[in-house]
């Protein structure tokens, strides 16, 4: 074949995430319980037209725009969960956004000057590479960095041609990355941009002014991109500075660094440490980090034509230009592992470095470089030696892959977790890596013992590649008719990159349909209870039928949780969440969330009670935790939901013996509950004696649940809530929602006209109203936030003028056309 088709693309993605063509959907346990819960919850938002700018089945509520973890902005999410079911919408978003990193990647090689077939490589590589692969149950991933390639080609565009188009298309692109929900990527994305500025003139000998000139038109692409945005960012700045970011120290931003010989063994053997969870205590906490956010992969095939472009730096300015930025980018992936990292924290704030864990995740800039390498390198197979150069080749990575493997065994066994076996929360996902439940009874399952197999599944693959790869290289006639086919070799890649996400990504692909309502009767149960707060391990889960769920995703003491991975058989504290979300929520460590879901054994007095101010009566545990040992509590003993533990732990769990047992837990029913409540003011006014001076909650102890009036007339719409009551004292309204800014009241006398009202912080996190007389009170709360609204301005001012720019360049480029203007011949 002489031509390379872009469709190709879409039968390598196709071909990856087959069984998506066939009507399945992704699945996870995070996927299931976390994510499409909030794609359901914005899914029904959106369908009554309307951006969802608070969630009151978040907790307490949480500003979930602010949040940016929906991104109701983001022009995708519009369209895909406005016309298909959550499910669907969620796994067709991740198949095209792979789809989109590919054909970006393909116009950003062609952008800098490579041919079809190598462009193709670039594409698939890209996309295919190991960010997107352990990645691929986190929507915002692919959403954020499939925009990388088409932003360098933007800007690239711009320093070498200086096409204002370029220029307002790049701020375009970063405006749209910037409302994807994560803005991590964004910012590695900006500071790639900064580095093709700097490096310029590598490969373009222009004039230091109109370097400059070009460079500062980048700053202003960027800022006229955040102005773009601004609907989504000035919410989340509001939030970032709200919000408790206690624990966002050097720990924070070091946490999920790649280890220098993890880093190489990504790179040859995905399989080795990335994929067995065996090595999770000795081989990865240790060193604070985990396989899923440091892998690098792109084809060992890839690796070889990397090095094979790499020799072409002497004649090729470009190589020399993305092997420093490749250089930049596998530096920055180490985080704390490299010298001097901590030294930015000079400047972290504004580089953005102090906002942002995971380091490694810097592994997907790196991928860029390497697609474009490798595409420079398969234009350059008819190099002279190359068939020595490819034994060469082979032979120093089998050399680096067993000084690699000897390393890192070495250094985990000089851990004592190399010697225990895991605890239960690794139990799961030893059943999903192959593991049986006649295993984990009958066997010793410590890295030490599986050492052999561990060693054979990781390197049995990468062997299996390089001795081919080796044995091609020696056979003249065949190696030669395979660099004469370079359709051949961009096969070879994409089935090696799709073998490997099926072997690491983590997660599967079902059939069945996305309804806990119908598959789980404990849900089904509770879903006739609407707004109900529950507390549970199901994390978001409950949010899918219309219950209020306490998920504590905040931030704990991030030392701590690092100390408890390395020496005891627990991964990590109950709740730390799986995702390290860069903004922090308005409040962290809600006992309701974070330590009664995960020990409801634990039930205190004072636990009580702050299920009883917030209205929460119910209580779901499971088999793997211990029962309350309350009388204020009451069940009907535990049931078998196999629905819901196929949601929880994932399928091959929850056919386990044990592991489907629920018990329903709600308070006894002469137990006063509620959301909102009346305080009447203590006639006594001496020091102490104001309850909204208190910064915690009333102990139980002191009667004071005794003292108030529950208000059961409560109408919640979300955005806005109302609370009707009767009063005979002046006193307080005091409503168990979360307080954050642009929260606005009013309240009325016995139906008269409404007349605004401050609202207070009770307790140092809800909302209290005072209430001056005795009567009939219609108290409304509506969320009408200053921040959100100024965002929305800037963003659509800022839009109306690029509109204009663009039909001013376009009508300009029109009239300038040849043959546009009409000639006059002499009469």
């Amino acid at each position: 074949m002489k031509r390379a088709p872009a469709w190709l693309l879409l039968l390598v993605v196709l071909a990856w995430y087959w069984p998506v063509a066939l009507g399945a959907r992704a699945t996870s346990t995070t996927i299931d319980t976390h994510t499409l819960p909030l794609a359901t919850w914005l899914s029904d938002q959106l369908a009554d037209w309307r951006i969802p700018e608070w969630n009151s089945l978040d907790g307490t509520g949480t500003p979930a725009l602010a949040h940016s973890e929906i991104a109701p902005y983001y022009p995708p999410h519009q369209i895909a969960y406005r016309l298909f079911s959550p499910a669907q919408a969620w796994t067709l978003l991740l198949v095209l956004h792979t789809l989109a990193a590919a054909v970006f990647g393909r116009l950003c090689a062609r952008g800098f000057g490579l041919g079809p077939w190598a462009s193709l490589l670039a594409g698939i590589v890209f996309a295919g590479q190991g960010f997107f692969m352990t990645h691929s149950d986190r929507g915002w991933a692919a959403a954020t960095a499939c925009w990388l390639p088409l932003a360098a080609w933007a800007a690239w565009t711009w320093l070498q041609s200086g096409s204002t188009r370029a220029l307002l298309g790049l701020a375009m692109i970063l405006a749209v990355q910037a409302t994807a929900g994560h803005f991590q990527v964004a910012s590695m994305t900006i500071l790639t941009l900064a580095g093709l500025a700097l490096g310029q003139r590598l490969v373009v000998n222009s004039h230091w002014n109109q370097a400059l000139l070009r460079s500062a038109g980048l700053v202003l692409a960027i800022l006229v991109a955040a102005s773009l945005a601004a609907a989504q960012l000035v919410p989340s700045a509001e939030l970032a500075g709200y919000g408790d970011s206690r624990g966002r120290n050097a720990v924070f931003s070091g946490s999920h660094s790649t280890p220098p010989w993890h880093l190489l063994a990504g790179q040859l053997a995905p399989t080795l440490l990335h994929s067995n969870p065996l090595w999770q205590a000795s081989a990865w906490n240790p060193w604070h980090s985990s396989p899923s956010e440091t892998l690098g992969y792109v084809g060992l095939l890839t690796l070889g034509l990397a090095a094979l472009g790499l020799l072409t730096w002497k004649t090729d300015r470009r190589v020399r230009l993305w092997s420093l930025m490749l250089l930049a980018a596998l530096a920055l992936s180490l985080g704390d592992n490299l010298p001097g990292f901590q030294a930015l924290s000079l400047g972290q704030h504004l580089s953005g470095f102090a906002w942002f864990p995971a380091p490694g995740r810097w592994s997907v800039v790196a991928g860029l470089w390497w697609s474009l390498l490798a595409a420079r390198g398969l234009e350059s197979l008819h190099s002279p030696r190359l068939n020595n150069r490819c034994l060469s080749f082979c032979l120093v990575a089998l050399l680096a892959l067993a000084v690699t493997t000897f390393a890192v065994a070495w250094d985990a066994s000089g851990t004592d977790a190399f010697f225990k076996e895991p605890g239960d929360a690794d139990y799961g996902s030893l059943l999903r890596h192959g593991y049986s439940d006649t295993d984990w009874t009958t066997r010793s399952l410590t890295p030490a013992t599986e050492l052999p197999r561990l060693l054979a599944h990781g390197l049995g693959i990468p062997l299996l590649v390089l001795t081919a790869l080796a044995f091609l290289a020696s056979s003249r006639r065949l190696f030669d008719r395979l660099i004469a086919r370079p359709g051949l070799i961009v096969a070879l890649v994409a089935i090696d990159l799709g073998i490997t996400s099926l072997l690491v990504r983590p997660l599967d692909f079902t059939h069945d349909a996305y309804d806990p309502a119908s598959t789980s009767p404990l849900l089904k149960q509770l879903a006739d209870n609407a707004g109900a707060r529950i507390v549970s391990p199901l994390g978001r889960l409950p949010m899918a039928v219309g219950l209020t769920a306490f998920d504590n995703h905040a931030l704990p003491d991030i030392e701590r949780d690092w100390d408890t991975r390395a020496h005891s058989a627990s991964q990590s504290l109950p709740g730390w969440p799986a995702d390290w979300w860069p903004l922090p929520p308005p409040a962290r460590r809600d006992s309701l969330g974070l330590l009664l879901a995960h020990a409801p054994a634990r039930l205190a007095q004072n636990d009580l009670a702050r299920m009883q101010w917030t209205g929460t009566r119910h209580l779901v545990s499971d088999s793997r935790s211990p029962a309350p040992q309350n009388s204020a509590l009451q069940s009907d003993g535990p049931k078998s939901d196999p629905g819901l533990a196929r949601l929880q732990h994932g399928p091959p769990t929850a056919r386990l013996e044990g592991w489907a047992l629920y018990t329903h837990w709600s308070l006894e029913p002469d137990r006063t509950a509620s959301r909102a409540w009346f305080l009447p003011l203590d006639p006594d006014t001496s020091p102490g004696t104001d309850p909204r001076l208190e910064r915690q909650l009333p102990a139980i102890r002191r009667g004071t649940l005794n003292a108030i009036k529950p208000i059961p007339g409560l109408t919640d719409h979300g955005q806005t809530l109302d609370v009707v009551f009767e009063c005979n004292r002046p006193g307080m309204l005091i409503l168990a929602d979360r307080f954050y800014p642009g929260w606005k009241a009013t309240r009325s006398l016995d139906r008269a006209q409404p007349q605004e009202t401050p609202i207070e912080m009770a307790w140092g996190a809800w909302r209290l109203v005072s209430v001056p007389s005795p009567g009939h009170w219609t108290i409304r709360f509506r969320f009408e936030s200053a921040a959100h609204q100024l965002g929305r301005f800037i963003s659509l001012v800022t839009l109306l003028a690029w509109l204009a720019l663009m039909a001013v360049l376009l009508w300009h480029r029109r009239r300038n056309r040849p043959g546009s203007l009409q000639t006059h011949t002499p009469a």
